[in-house]
């Protein structure tokens, strides 16, 4: 409470002056209680195996020395709460404030192991002249496999790589960023819906791209090649002895591997050194669950096997030359010349039926039921868990690698410049004309409440006002998804009165606790 007047008119004191000139603060109200949770929210969103930071602040008109603690009332409760702070660090800690100082604290909030719903925390603190002050938030402790979906149509197109060389392996690290590399030291990166030439201190061919993430990228090649990007500039990778030509690259976190000529088996964890790899044989292929469970496949049907830090072969009934392998932790598939595939499975390396003669050169999955193969004369293969069935790929180039993202997109790159994309539709607009329905199919375990978020890249384009959700205008709508079999809503977009142009458009789905699923359209 603050008091401010002239001398005549009645003015506020305090207890040792009365008719004070200037502003007075009244100590022992309630405006002298500790401030707490300024920027604690009312909500904590977090993951069952995440543990989660919350900063807020604490303050206090008169200061003093003050205990803070925490409860959890909810079923399943939050596992362990522990604060840190610049003055302690523990479950219970007590700090000292100065009059009118605020301090920030942190609070590290870990879930009961494999446990999830919806918990509340109290951060209480005593010592103030007033009393015990108590801030509430509530916790959505999310299951992570309990993610909305979100589905809307996709289909293969051909991408403009604007190169005519050979393109020989691609890292698609998410929808924003994707690197190709091939024949004639050609290095293309996916910018801004662009394919965009590369950069680089190599001459040479390009065989094999691993991406770490979106600014930590490894190139290998003929005579040992290997060059690494720091998200800056390209440096060579570290000295090993030998000039074997190497065709693949793969990694679990930092660690990888790289195949290739004779046998070649090379690793970095940091540094770079030569593995034994008990094999002579021509190694095309490379493709692990974890740094201890990793899968190498070559001529003459040469498999290899790494776990407990050893490299060893595996039998199967074929003599055809293996190109590429994928795996996961419950299956194996690998490809090969004259259409061969291989699924691991009992122990065994059992052949698959596939309508397909021709050669396949890579495989890539999103998970066992999804696996996609590809090969020479545009030939692409689609795994569902049962069967293997046949796409049309739009183009009849020898298709040499395939990658994609947990999301389902897809990019697969060949000869003669190929890039072909599968992903949401892309969809064209007259001017001044209303979209076709875009059909969104939105579903989530839990049965919440979702918001739906649309975002777009071309603001000359597209306003907010543009897009209408199931007849309700605006760029944001609340969607309940309280049923088993939930109604597909449907997008309209309106571009701005006489304007053309393009735009990336992305969806995010966000349910109650947090968890979000993007899909991303031009």
């Amino acid at each position: 409470v603050w008091g401010w007047g002239e001398n005549s008119s009645g003015q506020i004191g305090d207890n040792m002056n009365t008719n004070r000139d200037h502003p007075v603060q009244v100590l022992g109200s309630q405006n002298g209680v500790l401030d707490v949770g300024t920027y604690l929210p009312e909500t904590i969103s977090m993951n069952e195996d995440e543990i989660k930071y919350v900063t807020f602040s604490l303050s206090d008109a008169q200061g003093g020395t003050f205990t803070l603690t925490t409860t959890s009332n909810g079923i399943p409760p939050v596992e362990s709460f522990y604060f840190t702070c610049d003055q302690a660090q523990g479950e219970t800690i007590t700090v000292s404030l100065s009059a009118n100082e605020s301090i920030l604290l942190t609070l590290c909030l870990t879930p009961s192991p494999d446990q999830y719903g919806t918990d509340e925390v109290s951060v209480i603190v005593t010592g103030d002249i007033e009393g015990t002050v108590t801030e509430t938030a509530d916790i959505a402790i999310a299951n992570q496999g309990d993610t909305p979906s979100l589905n809307i149509a996709y289909a293969w197109s051909e991408m403009d790589s604007q190169v005519t060389e050979h393109l020989r392996d691609i890292a698609y690290v998410d929808t924003n960023h994707a690197y190709v590399g091939g024949d004639a030291d050609t290095l293309l990166q996916w910018v801004d819906n662009t394919w965009i030439y590369m950069e680089h201190s190599y001459a040479g061919v390009i065989k094999g791209i691993w991406a770490v993430d979106p600014y930590a990228i490894y190139l290998v090649g003929d005579d040992n090649f290997r060059i690494e990007y720091n998200g800056v500039t390209w440096m060579e990778a570290g000295f090993v002895t030998g000039n074997y030509d190497i065709y693949d690259v793969w990694g679990a976190g930092w660690t990888l591997f790289t195949v290739g000529e004779s046998g070649d088996i090379l690793t970095r964890n940091p540094n770079w050194s030569r593995m034994t790899s008990n094999t002579f044989e021509q190694l095309n292929g490379i493709y692990g669950n974890s740094d201890d469970d990793i899968y190498a496949v070559g001529n003459w049907g040469t498999i290899m096997h790494y776990t407990a830090a050893m490299w060893s072969s595996m039998t199967i009934t074929t003599s055809e030359n293996l190109n590429s392998v994928w795996c996961d932790e419950s299956t194996a598939l690998i490809v090969g010349e004259n259409g061969a595939i291989f699924q691991y499975a009992g122990g065994l390396w059992n052949p698959m039926t596939a309508s397909t003669s021709e050669h396949l050169n890579g495989i890539w999955g999103s998970a066992s039921d999804n696996v996609y193969a590809v090969g020479n004369n545009g030939v692409i293969l689609h795994y569902d868990g049962i069967q293997w069935t046949s796409i049309d790929s739009l183009v009849t180039d020898n298709l040499l690698a395939i990658d994609g993202t947990a999301d389902g997109n897809l990019m697969v790159c060949g000869e003669n410049g190929t890039i072909l994309h599968y992903g949401p539709v892309n969809h064209v607009a007259g001017m001044n004309a209303a979209s076709d329905p875009f059909v969104l199919t939105i579903t989530d375990i839990d049965q919440v409440e979702m918001t739906v978020t649309v975002t777009f890249s071309n603001t000359d384009l597209l306003t907010d006002t543009c897009f209408q959700i199931e007849g309700t205008q605006g760029a944001e709508y609340t969607y309940n998804n309280l049923t088993d079999n939930p109604t597909p809503l449907e997008l309209v977009i309106t571009p701005l009165t006489g304007v053309s142009g393009e735009s990336l458009i992305t969806l995010t789905v966000t349910d109650a606790f947090g968890l979000t699923v993007v899909k991303k359209f031009t």
